[in-house]
C-alpha cells in the first residue's frame, strides 16, 4: 500500500468500527421513524367565537364529506381571536379534477 493510504485505511477501519459500535448502542435505545410529508398552516380569524371556528375547521376538515382531502383542522382561541390549524397531509395517487 502506498505510504499514504495506509493511513486513510485505519481512518476507515476506525471510522467503521466507531459507527458500529454507535449502532448496536442506538439500536436499544432509539428508533428512527419517517412520516409522510405534513404542511401546516393556521389561519387567523377577527372572531372570538369558539363555535364558528369549529364549525369552520369541521367544514374543510377532510374526513368531511365536503371537506379537503388530506386536511386535518381544530380551532382554538389564539390572542384574542380564532385560530383554525390545519395540517396538510401528502397523498399519492390522487386524481387531479
Amino acid at each position: 500500500m502506498p505510504p499514504l493510504e495506509q493511513p486513510r485505511a485505519n481512518l476507515r477501519e476506525a471510522g467503521a468500527e466507531r459507527n458500529l459500535k454507535l449502532r448496536n448502542k442506538l439500536s436499544h435505545q432509539a428508533s428512527i421513524v419517517a412520516s409522510p410529508y405534513v404542511m401546516n398552516c393556521n389561519v387567523t380569524i377577527d372572531s372570538q367565537d369558539l363555535a364558528l371556528g369549529k364549525e369552520i375547521a369541521s367544514a374543510i376538515r377532510g374526513s368531511n364529506v365536503n371537506g379537503l382531502k388530506g386536511v386535518q383542522t381544530m380551532a382554538f382561541p389564539h390572542e384574542g381571536k380564532m385560530e383554525i390549524a390545519c395540517n396538510v397531509e401528502s397523498f399519492e395517487d390522487q386524481e387531479v379534477t
